[in-house]
């Protein structure tokens, strides 16, 4: 997963020589409390070290509260992002985004400069998800909970600790 992200913003110059927008996305996805967001923070450190570069700015979206609704919201996100490019884009717990999904989709896909976006989707349940957003996203982790070969979850812990 972290070599994924790593190589996304290490390699602008290779979206460029294809001639593709230099953006991509991620899903994590698997039952509450099996590490996904613990695996988020560990990925964000090792990118805040890793690049050469400066930092890049992450932008944490946990939930919509904007009185224009989850358009105006979702319009205020990406613009967020589109001005503070390169950036990971984080949506958390957005299994109830199904109602916007066709303006997610419309942002994500539009034609507007989302070059050096970056996007982590994080979701209990795929089948919550759009199929459309599904497909979206080049990659899709699946997080299952440790079992008791692993050690269960104290070990788990221990490991990321």
């Amino acid at each position: 997963m972290c070599r994924h992200v790593g190589s996304f913003f290490k390699n602008k110059s290779t979206y460029d020589n294809i001639g593709i927008t230099w953006k991509r996305g991620i899903i994590l996805h698997g039952s509450w409390g099996n590490g996904k967001r613990i695996s988020l923070k560990a990925m964000m450190k090792d990118l805040y070290y890793s690049l050469e570069v400066s930092p890049i700015p992450m932008l944490y979206v946990r939930h919509f509260q904007t009185g224009g609704g989850n358009e105006n919201a979702l319009h205020m996100i990406f613009g967020k992002a589109r001005s503070v490019a390169p950036c990971m884009v984080i949506f958390d717990g957005f299994d109830s985004l199904a109602a916007a999904s066709s303006y997610f989709l419309n942002q994500w896909r539009s034609l507007d400069d989302n070059n050096g976006i970056f996007i982590v989707r994080i979701t209990e349940d795929m089948r919550s998800l759009d199929y459309r957003i599904h497909d979206s996203f080049c990659w899709r982790y699946e997080f299952d909970l440790p079992g008791n070969v692993e050690g269960g979850r104290p070990t788990y812990v221990e490991y990321w600790r």
